[in-house]
């Protein structure tokens, strides 16, 4: 026995995406016109959810996919229906996989210049070797300088009529 429950609204939501046609997504507003007695929509400019009511419950299904076997999928403008076969519903968990995985590898790059910050480097970006006469980083500066280093002052040199420094 599961201990997952469905409250009377989520399971009429369910019926209404079961029964319907799974070629199409229902909006919010589709629903919330189908089922008045348990949705409103909400017509404020200021929101970006127009029912929290309907975000909430079909996440609950999309939850409880072992108690009714079906998978929720929703279209880039929050639309949902049911996946109507395994095609569909592995096409929307690629889709899933690509939203995460942007912000993945941007947390990856930023946490491998973390290691690297003050780490001495061989070759520079070109490939070329760092020695004493190369102009790159000899190591990793991962950060911005809190504050900018001053310039070493160059102290000018007097030198005799022969071309000789005066010390």
């Amino acid at each position: 026995m599961s201990d997952i429950t469905l409250t009377p609204r989520q399971w009429r939501l369910h019926d209404l995406l079961s029964d319907g046609n799974h070629d199409r997504y229902y909006s919010k507003k589709e629903i919330c016109e189908m089922l008045p007695e348990h949705y409103t929509y909400n017509t404020n400019p200021h929101k970006h959810d127009k029912c929290i009511d309907i975000y909430n419950d079909s996440k609950a299904l999309q939850d409880a996919w072992s108690l009714i076997g079906k998978v929720l999928i929703r279209n880039p403008q929050g639309d949902i229906k049911f996946a109507k076969d395994d095609a569909e519903a592995e096409e929307y968990a690629e889709r899933l996989y690509q939203r995460a995985m942007t912000p993945l590898i941007e947390y990856s790059i930023i946490k491998r210049k973390i290691r690297r910050d003050g780490q001495g480097r061989l070759i520079s970006g070109r490939g070329d070797v760092i020695d004493e006469k190369s102009l790159a980083n000899k190591f990793w500066e991962s950060f911005a300088p809190s504050e900018p280093t001053p310039e070493p002052e160059q102290k000018t040199r007097q030198y005799d009529l022969w071309g000789n420094p005066i010390l």
